[in-house]
């Protein structure tokens, strides 16, 4: 009974994506997202969306609610995806894109690990998630996984 829940409700992430996408397409909204860089022994977690371009690698975060701090978005998404919890997070910086049409600001964080953490996905949003060497990522990531590593390794070089 669970995995046909599950697979209903990744049907219906994958069939209202459209919608939202054409409502960002006529109304252009102004959001905010965060996303986490979670690195441990050289190795950066990436994530794979069950409803959202399907296949490319990501990391885990997501919309920022009415009312809450991108950090504290941050902390939640991340708990609600895969399961770690994050006692602290340090900001990396801000990326403005209007790739899917929307005013689209991306709060970036760092959270760094002395040991891998588990991972417990939720089904419904993530399909795979695995852990890469940083200097051997896949090549179908996410434009946003770039742009969060330049700013992870120029606040490195600092």
């Amino acid at each position: 009974m669970k995995k046909f829940q599950i697979f209903i409700e990744r049907r219906a992430y994958k069939m209202l994506l459209p919608v939202a996408q054409l409502y960002w397409f006529i109304f252009r909204p102004v959001t905010d997202g965060a996303k986490c860089l979670i690195v441990t022994e050289g190795k950066l977690l990436l994530i794979q969306n069950t409803y959202h371009r399907y296949g490319l690698w990501n990391l885990p975060g997501g919309r920022v609610d009415l009312g809450e701090k991108p950090e504290e978005t941050v902390i939640r998404e991340v708990m609600e995806e895969v399961g770690v919890k994050l006692d602290t997070v340090t900001k990396l910086g801000e990326w403005f894109t209007r790739a899917e049409y929307k005013h689209d600001t991306v709060h970036f964080y760092l959270a760094e690990f002395a040991g891998i953490p588990e991972i417990n996905i939720d089904p419904v949003e993530i399909s795979k998630a695995e852990w890469f060497p940083l200097d051997a990522l896949p090549d179908n990531c996410f434009f946003s996984v770039k742009k969060a590593l330049e700013m992870y390794y120029t606040r490195s070089k600092i």
